[in-house]
């Protein structure tokens, strides 16, 4: 699984926590987004480097503005780091179950789903 298809995902997957499911899917759902916390705390560590890198800081803002001539090196640098493949056994050999669409009893709208195609069968 690469890095995008969870950074697409954090929305949608937020909302999943807010449903009413089936305490094992919920489980999993739990067990999942602790799985990738870490992951996605490096990212957004990384990201900022880039932005550091590229960029300037406002510092009245308190933000960092990319200046022109970098902003192609920064997007590349992006998606190479959102390219990055991300392990998602939990040990043991085990992968991740997919979540029945069944056992969402209908409940989320299918923008949300859109994002979750990688654990939604």
């Amino acid at each position: 699984m690469k890095l995008n298809q969870i950074i697409g995902s954090q929305e949608s997957l937020a909302k999943l926590l807010e449903l009413k499911i089936p305490i094992k899917v919920s489980y999993k759902v739990s067990k999942l987004i602790n799985k990738i916390q870490p992951d996605l705390k490096i990212y957004e560590e990384k990201r900022m480097d880039l932005f550091k890198e590229y960029g300037v800081l406002d510092e009245e803002k308190q933000v960092y503005n990319l200046k022109p001539e970098n902003i192609e090196k920064f997007s590349e640098d992006l998606k190479t780091l959102l390219d990055t493949d991300i392990d998602m056994s939990f040990g043991e050999g085990k992968e991740l179950e997919k979540i029945k669409i069944n056992d969402l009893s209908g409940e989320i709208e299918p923008k949300y789903l859109m994002a979750l195609d990688w654990l939604i069968e």
